[in-house]
């Protein structure tokens, strides 16, 4: 039996990367043979990538790589099972070394880069990190000539979001703009020509059913369905999109300066049923960049429903401050998750908390928030008003009072307040405005009875949107008509 030294061990974690009780145990199953440990440690990670394989590979990064003349470029996909291993240095080695690949080998696919030396690195990868790397994409965009146009690309700073685009006319920087443009609003085509007549055929049955629901006549009911349609098409044109980046546009004049933006926790779950989908985080960061880059100041408060509802635990027989207090801990998870969606888009962001935790996040005071506002930075208000039984909606209502907002907008998944539930009542009547008296006489259930007196005894108006749709929180900051007021 060799007797293994701690130098051994050393040099096998040098060459292989792997950690030191993996490493002392393949020498000393080797018996000191370090080529025979190495080429143990490989077979082991094969069958380890293998055990993975079957494992969710979700997260990840995307890449991207231009040719220095332009008429070439290729962007590629690779994914982790999480998120903390996607800013690994060595997952991030590997997703570089697999765009040099591609970048290289002009015309091979995920396999052929794979079979051409990819793989070996990535079952070492599995073996050294535990979780499931897979080189998930590769696509290219290519002119034979450079005179033809230029190729280019924009990655969004979350490194999750990526465009390559070919450009005929224009410049770099025209092209980059554009790639920006698509990376933010994600249109379905390029003309609304381009728009498939199943989606049409689909779209407008749908508008078909709302407007011949109305009641109008059949004469304006046509016209509303081809209007909606016409509408809808532009939404998803990429020619027809009003352009997102404004630098260069005549100024834009905001109706709001100082907003107080409700988001559900629910909001976050994106297509899951509980928890938070980055990638709806990703999209709200972007839309609250928009009004940050209008100079507007953004206030938020975002509930915690998606990960606990302690009057749920309370009818279950949980004591009711103590669900409450949980439910407190929740809206502080979402907003330290979000404060690091904003902050990955370049965006200052400041969290503070009705509740203290030091070394966590800021404690609230008013008058730090309202200087935090006034230097540029999105503040985040959790862990409600810090007091049981008072919702975020009210907290949401007091924080706006508190800090002068000239609206609160209050982000749902419906376009605004109607009679009765649109989703299950055809019959329901949507509201373009409302009085603080009429929500509370129809009783209808924008936010609960403390927030609609405190916001009606002080005069802040409630905005009551849908968020859900790619430009309508800057839409409502530009007084565009849109959702419901309450004022």
């Amino acid at each position: 039996m060799a007797i293994i030294t701690a130098s051994m061990v050393k040099e096998l974690r040098e060459r292989t990367g792997l950690g030191m009780m993996d490493c002392k145990k393949a020498l000393g199953e080797a018996d000191g043979d370090m080529e025979k440990a190495i080429e143990d440690l490989r077979k082991a990670s094969g069958l380890k990538a293998a055990k993975k394989a079957s494992r969710v590979a979700a997260e990840g990064v995307v890449k991207t790589k231009i040719a220095e003349d332009g008429n070439f470029g290729v962007v590629i996909e690779v994914n982790s099972e999480t998120d903390f291993v996607a800013r690994d240095d060595s997952f991030l080695a590997f997703a570089q070394q697999a765009l040099e690949s591609a970048f290289s080998d002009s015309d091979a696919d995920v396999t052929s880069l794979l079979d051409a030396g990819l793989e070996d690195p990535r079952q070492a990868l599995v073996q050294k990190i535990g979780e499931n790397i897979n080189l998930r994409r590769v696509a290219r965009l290519r002119f034979d000539d450079a005179n033809q146009g230029i190729v280019e690309s924009y990655v969004h700073s979350n490194n999750k979001i990526a465009v390559l685009i070919s450009l005929q006319g224009g410049d770099e920087a025209l092209a980059r703009d554009i790639a920006m443009h698509i990376a933010a609003v994600n249109p379905m085509v390029v003309r609304p020509e381009d728009v498939p007549e199943d989606v049409l055929t689909k779209e407008s049955e749908i508008y078909s059913a709302q407007a011949r629901d109305s009641g109008k006549p059949e004469e304006i009911v046509e016209k509303m369905i081809s209007g909606r349609l016409r509408k809808y098409v532009a939404e998803v044109s990429l020619l027809e999109q009003p352009f997102v980046k404004r630098a260069h546009m005549p100024k834009i004049e905001r109706k709001y300066n100082r907003i107080l933006l409700k988001l559900s926790g629910e909001a976050l779950t994106g297509e899951a049923d509980y928890g938070i989908d980055p990638k709806v985080l990703d999209r709200m960061a972007v839309e609250v960049g928009q009004l940050v880059g209008l100079g507007v100041q953004v206030g938020l408060v975002i509930g915690g429903g998606n990960l606990f509802r302690g009057a749920l635990l309370h009818a279950a027989g949980m004591e009711r401050v103590t669900g409450d207090h949980m439910g407190m801990l929740a809206t502080v998870m979402n907003a330290l998750a979000m404060r690091d969606a904003l902050e990955r888009a370049n965006i200052p962001t400041r969290v503070m908390s009705a509740i203290q935790m030091s070394g966590v996040v800021e404690h609230y005071d008013r008058r730090t928030a309202i200087r935090h506002l006034n230097a540029g930075d999105v503040v985040i208000f959790s862990a409600g008003t810090g007091n049981p039984f008072f919702t975020t909606d009210s907290a949401a209502c007091l924080r706006g009072i508190e800090i002068d907002a000239d609206l609160i907008l209050k982000a749902t998944k419906v376009d605004g307040v109607y009679s009765a539930d649109p989703e299950t009542d055809a019959d329901a009547e949507k509201f373009d405005r409302l009085t603080y008296d009429e929500v509370l006489d129809k009783k209808l259930e924008v936010m609960d009875l403390t927030a609609i007196c405190l916001s009606r005894d002080h005069q802040i108006p409630i905005k009551v949107f849908n968020m859900t749709r790619p430009g309508a929180l800057l839409d409502n900051i530009m007084g565009k008509p849109d959702g419901t007021l309450i004022e």
